[in-house]
């Protein structure tokens, strides 16, 4: 049978697909290489640190100055007063040979400058794909499409048999390796994955690589590394059934990873290197087959040498394939400062553990809620309990903290297999926080404070954590298990660290008695408030599914502005105000929202301006009811009419829908508005669309998708009791349920909200 394949029209539309949607895709890098890289300047080796990922990138030097990569050398950063980050006109040099100007411009410039996040938005939008989709268990047999590619003037070092091993042998220890692709998913999964790939390739690219990988900018972007994707696909599609790598018979490819010539941005290489990446975009359709992501990762380790790249970054990215979001501080206008679940973690820094050789276990929340190879254990009665050797049997304990999605998993770790080359062995307590869910939608999981999931540290000397990253604990050590080296056995409401939920709440959570019995984990359970409903109060970040705050400096990535009439043209911020007036207002909530003011193209005159802003595209759970809101301000120095309506671009071939559609007379207040998504509507983007005159100003906030409360009126004494308990969002309880919306916890001990009118 012919294999069917990509026309020339077909790569035509394929290559202008992506690079429309470019700025609303998802593009998750792995994190930079943890530790030293050496590199060569004129003759001399000079030891830099990188920093960030895909989406930011910067070094820092030996004596902690910020180095930024310029074509095919290192310069140093410099800083305005203002905060602008940009190339200066100095060269890294080795500091026996630094010019005497050099140093006079170092001597003036601070260490640690952080680049600006500007372009780093790409990578904080909400891309609800693989976390508010459909969640299906990520086991049994599964097949990966690996295409190999070198460009014009850099051929692969290393053949397709070589990557054959390197993915799919059995007890693979080529080069000192501890087992390939295929060993480490087998042994995460606890044996419920067969992960083998097919090897396609290689492909010669249509340009040198500098043109997929060269950097634009401050924050050093790759320049089209998704042209490279749209090759390796019209190469691939001649030869392979597409169909072939969709295992869940949901119509979509399931994974394609692609090895490139040469070595990793991540890893010291050349600015003209591709930094490895998975990308997600708006669905294509090639052999019948929707695509709408693709991972990447270079063929060579390092940045010197001949060595076959480890498994570490592979499996980082086929594990964002799979559904998994990045677990380290994506957010580099912090600096990229917080740990997240640091070297435990393959989704944070542990993808790099003993060099990519022996990459860490997933955390506990991606084994369990997201591929579904485990399930957590809910703990509720006072007794001692035993955990084993977590990749032996897969136990993992939850506590929950009686604040609805704010609750602690527990782990024991040792130091076999591919937990070999972790900070240490021990009793992990993962606290997960209510917003795990809001911020996978837009990779920022651990991003900003309070971080949504990362190992407590036992050795910390913080009860709690604050936002300073120093309250979290030297998370990548020894100390952070339990007992650990700080010899700590108890985590209750008055230990350090405590028991408290994110927010700072008492628990009642008594974890005492944390010891060794040879591999398990003893410890003793309790809780003081085990007998109460969790806490129905708003936790201190609103629990939504899907949203945009605009809390940035800028308008995010994940948003495409376009002026829909030429008179005119809408300028579009985002902004943070202290202060409330007019112009500025005060968001309503948070600090930040998005400003709309209408300029016409001419000085005189009075002229109506329509434009659009567009979302990326979002997924969410098939067979659920939603419901959109979001706030709106108006500023008008004349008397016109200004409107604004939402609009769901279906992407499933369906009708566009007009969600909202409201003229706004919120003149110096915020009104709301809400609309619910019909139903069957699960894959589309959203569009909002302004209709405003010159003069005004449109403010927008807290644009939101939240699961639509069932519509259901109790009315006897039977329903009543089978409820058991309920309690209104304002934390009132009742026996009998009120008007409004109430959270029932049932005799089963579940909950369900419903709503009474």
């Amino acid at each position: 049978m012919a294999v069917p394949h990509l026309s020339i029209e077909m790569r035509k539309i394929v290559l202008t697909t992506l690079s429309i949607f470019i700025v609303v895709n998802s593009l998750y890098g792995i994190s930079a290489y943890p530790y030293k890289i050496p590199i060569t300047v004129d003759g001399d080796t000079i030891y830099i640190m990188m920093r960030g990922d895909e989406n930011c990138k910067y070094a820092i030097d030996e004596q902690g100055y910020t180095i930024l990569a310029s074509e095919n050398k290192w310069v140093y950063a410099d800083e305005d007063d203002m905060g602008n980050v940009s190339f200066s006109n100095y060269e890294l040099v080795s500091s026996k040979r630094m010019p005497a100007e050099t140093m006079h411009f170092l001597k003036k410039t601070k260490k640690g400058i952080i680049p600006s996040a500007e372009h780093a938005g790409i990578n904080k939008y909400y891309s609800t794909q693989a976390t508010l989709s459909e969640k299906r268990p990520a086991v049994g047999d599964r097949k990966a499409l690996v295409i190999l590619m070198q460009f014009q003037d850099k051929t692969l070092n290393k053949s397709k048999n070589d990557f054959l091993q390197l993915f799919n042998e059995e007890g693979y220890t080529e080069d000192g390796a501890m087992g390939s692709v295929y060993d480490y998913y087998k042994w995460a999964s606890y044996g419920q994955l067969n992960l083998t790939s097919d090897i396609f390739g290689p492909y010669t690219a249509n340009h040198f690589m500098s043109y997929y990988g060269g950097n634009t900018g401050v924050n050093g972007n790759d320049r089209n590394p998704y042209e490279l994707f749209a090759e390796a696909i019209e190469n691939v599609s001649k030869e392979a059934v597409l169909s072939d790598y969709d295992a869940d018979g949901d119509g979509y490819v399931d994974n394609i990873h692609i090895i490139y010539a040469g070595y990793g941005e991540e890893a010291g290489a050349s600015a003209n290197s591709i930094w490895a990446h998975e990308m997600t975009f708006h669905t294509i359709t090639v052999q019948g087959m929707k695509i709408d992501r693709y991972s990447c990762a270079p063929e060579l380790r390092g940045n010197r040498g001949n060595g076959i790249s480890r498994i570490g970054p592979h499996c980082h990215e086929i594990g964002h394939a799979l559904g998994a979001m990045d677990y380290y501080d994506t957010d580099y206008e912090t600096g990229g400062n917080y740990s997240g679940t640091g070297q435990w973690d393959i989704m944070a820094s542990g993808s790099w553990n003993n060099d990519g050789i022996s990459p860490a276990d997933f955390n506990p929340y991606v084994k369990v809620y997201n591929f579904g190879w485990t399930e957590a254990k809910t703990l509720t009665q006072d007794a001692k309990n035993t955990i084993s050797v977590s990749s032996e049997e897969g136990n993992i304990y939850r506590v929950n903290s009686g604040t609805i999605g704010d609750f602690f998993l527990l782990e024991n770790r040792d130091q076999q297999d591919f937990h070999s080359a972790e900070p240490g062995s021990g009793l992990l307590i993962f606290h997960i926080g209510p917003n795990i869910e809001a911020r996978s939608a837009t990779n920022t999981i651990n991003s900003t404070y309070p971080q949504q999931c990362y190992p407590v540290c036992a050795s910390s000397s913080y009860r709690k954590p604050s936002s300073m990253v120093s309250t979290y604990g030297d998370i990548n050590s020894v100390g952070c298990p339990y007992p650990g080296t700080s010899r700590n056995t108890d985590f209750s409401d008055s230990s350090t660290p405590a028991a408290l939920t994110i927010s700072g709440k008492q628990t009642g959570i008594k974890i005492s008695g944390i010891a060794y019995e040879g591999a398990n984990i003893v410890f003793q359970y309790g809780n003081e408030n085990s007998d109460k409903p969790d806490d129905p109060s708003t936790p201190t970040e609103d629990i939504y599914l899907w949203g945009e705050d605009f809390e940035q400096l800028r308008l995010p990535s994940s948003w495409v502005y376009s002026d829909l009439e030429n008179q005119g043209r809408i300028e579009v911020i985002a902004l943070l105000s202290e202060t409330d007036s007019p112009q500025t207002p005060i968001a309503d909530s948070g600090r930040g929202y998005a400003r709309f003011v209408a300029i016409p193209q001419q000085i005189i005159g009075t002229y109506r301006t329509l434009g659009q802003l567009r979302s990326q595209q979002i997924h969410l759970m098939e067979g659920k009811s939603y419901e959109l809101s979001l706030s709106v301000r108006k500023y008008n120095k004349t008397s016109s009419k200004d409107s604004v309506s939402v609009i769901l671009f279906n992407d499933e071939g369906k009708n566009d829908i007009r969600l909202i559609g409201k003229e706004v007379d919120s003149q110096g207040t915020w009104a709301h508005y809400s609309a619910v998504i019909p139903a069957g509507n699960n894959r589309f983007s959203l569009g909002i669309i302004l209709d405003i005159g010159y003069g005004t100003t449109l403010f927008i906030d807290n644009l939101r998708i939240a699961e639509k409360a069932e519509e259901t009126a109790i009315r006897n004494s039977k329903d009543q009791k089978s409820a058991n308990l309920f309690y209104n969002v304002t934390g009132t309880t009742s026996r009998c349920p009120t008007q409004g919306i109430n959270i029932v916890r049932r005799a089963d001990g579940t909950y369900m909200k419903i709503m009474v009118k």
